[in-house]
């Protein structure tokens, strides 16, 4: 999530507000939906980004089907194409897409091909 900093009036430079971990079932998804939401309510325009595999993100906000942060990883969409209105003022989102795990490959053998 990205936000202003402390102070700002939402012009200039930001912050990224991320929650990081592996471990499952630990909340990580709920407190950055709620993270997100609360900033949209504080008036910050807010995207929440689902880098899960699980797309957890997706479901919780009730994102419509589309492309997702995969298919922009992929080249097969343009970023702007991913992101999906919430209904919530001043939160929309980026769904993982069902294709986020194939991309993580993709990429990953294409860092082995040019490393």
């Amino acid at each position: 999530m990205i936000r202003p900093r402390p102070g700002e009036d939402g012009g200039g430079a930001a912050e990224d507000s991320r929650g990081l971990g592996p471990q499952g079932g630990v909340g990580k998804t709920t407190t950055a939906v709620n993270l997100a939401a609360a900033s949209a309510r504080a008036g910050r325009k807010t995207l929440l980004v689902d880098v899960d595999p699980q797309g957890s993100v997706g479901t919780s906000l009730g994102l419509p089907d589309g492309p997702g942060l995969g298919a922009w990883l992929l080249g097969d969409a343009d970023f702007e194409d991913t992101v999906r209105a919430t209904g919530r003022e001043n939160l929309d989102a980026v769904a993982a897409g069902t294709d986020l795990l194939g991309a993580e490959d993709a990429l990953r053998e294409k860092g082995r091909r040019s490393g």
